[in-house]
């Protein structure tokens, strides 16, 4: 949380540097100029995980099938 509310120029440049951002991708919504928003969440996810190459820096969220009452 060190990361959030930084607005000085310095302390982002060093920050970045030091602690650099995770981009985490939980969705898709279009690809290739196609809407996707008309599939099922799970088949979009299906496409995220083939459209997108995870590195250090790029993360799919992880997803779990059912109930989030079941999972808290």
């Amino acid at each position: 949380m060190e990361r959030e509310h930084v607005d000085n120029k310095f302390r982002i440049e060093l920050l970045s540097k030091v602690k650099p951002a995770t981009y985490i991708i939980f969705d898709i919504l279009f690809l290739n100029g196609k809407e996707l928003t008309n599939f099922p969440l799970l088949e979009r996810k299906k496409i995220l995980e083939k459209a997108i190459e995870e590195n250090e820096r790029i993360k799919i969220a992880e997803y779990k099938i059912g109930g989030g009452k079941e999972l808290f």
